[in-house]
């Protein structure tokens, strides 16, 4: 009677198993995978800057760093620069960044940095001072940009004197945009 009792429980232990062997496991039916065609590569935007010159209404400037601007000074950067815009939707823009101007705030608030491109079919006044940049095949020829960095004439009073900002802390910025 022992065997018989060890018999039925060991059936009973492995029908078990099997119930739970067979509701874990997926069997795989007919079955054919094919690989995409083709590849796909991605694009590329960079801004690269080349020679850059400094005037002072409109005289030439050795070192900006020994500059010392007054009221109504217009000091200006003409900076030559090459733009890559690689992409197929590539929609970008090009600005240059004054937000973060660092130094002391009672000059930086009397400055107005703005930025001018001659006259391309690939960069397109975009307002606020930036341009909208067309996508290319391949870099486009280095173009000179100007900033112009102009210290507010109607600045009054003592305001902003011997005091300095940094202008390194001033960007040329290439950027995407969200497309159309």
């Amino acid at each position: 009677t022992m065997s018989k009792k060890m018999t039925k429980g060991t059936i009973a232990i492995t029908a078990g198993v099997v119930l739970l062997l067979g509701g874990a496991g997926t069997y795989a039916l007919w079955e054919v995978n094919q690989p995409l065609d083709g590849t796909v590569q991605s694009g590329d935007l960079t801004l690269e800057l080349g020679d850059a010159e400094w005037t002072l209404n409109g005289q030439p400037v050795g070192a900006v760093d020994e500059v010392r601007i007054v009221p109504g000074d217009t000091l200006a950067l003409a900076q030559s620069l090459t733009v890559t815009a690689i992409g197929d939707d590539l929609a970008a823009q090009l600005a240059v960044d004054a937000s973060a101007l660092s130094g002391d705030p009672d000059l930086s608030e009397q400055l107005e940095v703005s930025l001018a491109l001659p006259d391309t079919a690939w960069a397109e006044p975009a307002g606020d001072g930036a341009y909208a940049i067309a996508p290319a095949e391949e870099a486009y020829e280095a173009l000179t940009a100007a900033v112009t960095i102009v210290f507010d004439e109607d600045t009054g009073g003592r305001t902003a004197t011997n005091s300095v900002v940094d202008l390194s802390s001033v960007v040329f910025s290439l950027e995407q945009v969200p497309g159309n």
